[in-house]
């Protein structure tokens, strides 16, 4: 059993008895992940004893749907965790780093290696576990195993940067209960990223509208995955057009530089920009979309779904 605490900002706090890491350990949950990175206590849990969000950012994330975390690794680190990549694009396509000549296919997928290599764990370290304890309880996560795709966009020759419409989407379920918060979506910039560089794309306070829309459709529904998704775009007109194919003049300024009313809450669509090392904690329900990369280096970026552990 998992007992649990109130912190100061409402969420829930988990710990585990000593007997009781003895005992079966609940699926996904891994022992002496990354040592050096600072935590401590039983193998398998997250224990440290600061917290990195301040007040305003934790409001901010129940807000927005979202919070940086700037520098929550180094530039050495990042630099490694391309050439690692570098190397493995190079003996699977044929790429070269300093040729864009050989930039090609422009989202190359299938690094493996690269996915499994252990230059990758800085990610997890100090400034995740804090942040993820902060927002989902301490002991209430396992940690992952690694941390999901390894992406890559080249940039696209000669293809001016459009606004996307065609699959916003989450990565969780909708009939998961809303309450306590069940995960966060983690964007991991390894490469910088500016403007129109192929950062993600995310929309400001959806988590918010799906939250609401969910809660109004029968469990049939809220099971059936694309089922939901297709009827939550449907429900606002503003939704519609987010999602409507088509050149729209003005589409960009529109959604990006303008708050538009849904259902009382304002939206607006966010392009992931930073630097190596900053990484984005979003909440699971936040609208989100691949971005074409208009400028004239790669974008690289790990995503990884972090789950609340069952309770």
């Amino acid at each position: 059993m998992i007992s649990t605490t109130e912190t100061q900002t409402g969420r829930r706090r988990c710990r585990r008895t000593e007997d009781q890491w003895n005992g079966t350990r609940s699926k996904g949950w891994q022992r002496d992940r990354v040592p050096k990175t600072g935590r401590s206590g039983s193998p398998d849990v997250v224990i440290l004893a600061s917290v990195v969000l301040t007040t305003a950012e934790l409001e901010g994330f129940d807000e927005l749907g979202f919070v940086w975390l700037r520098g929550a690794f180094t530039a050495d680190q990042a630099a490694a965790m391309r050439a690692v990549v570098w190397r493995e694009l190079a003996r699977r396509y044929g790429i070269q780093e300093q040729d864009p000549a050989t930039w090609s296919p422009t989202r190359p997928s299938g690094l493996k290696n690269s996915k499994r290599h252990r230059v990758f764990d800085p990610i997890g370290g100090t400034a995740l576990t804090e942040a993820a304890d902060s927002l989902l309880g301490k002991g209430c996560w396992p940690m992952p195993r690694q941390w999901g795709p390894v992406l890559v966009t080249f940039p696209f020759p000669g293809e001016p940067w459009v606004l996307p419409h065609r699959v916003w989407h989450v990565d969780f379920r909708y009939d998961n209960r809303a309450e306590p918060l069940f995960g966060l979506k983690l964007f991991a910039l390894f490469g910088d990223a500016g403007p129109q560089g192929g950062g993600t794309l995310l929309v400001s306070r959806s988590h918010r509208l799906v939250a609401r829309f969910v809660a109004t459709q029968p469990d049939e529904v809220r099971s059936d995955f694309r089922r939901t998704r297709l009827r939550f775009m449907s429900h606002d007109p503003v939704l519609k057009d987010l999602a409507r194919p088509g050149p729209e003049p003005g589409r960009r300024e529109r959604f990006m530089d303008n708050d538009h009313d849904v259902d009382g809450i304002a939206i607006r669509v966010i392009e992931l920009t930073g630097h190596a090392g900053d990484v984005v904690l979003t909440h699971p329900w936040t609208l989100h979309h691949v971005a074409p990369n208009a400028s004239m280096q790669p974008r690289f970026m790990r995503a990884q779904s972090i789950y609340r552990a069952a309770q």
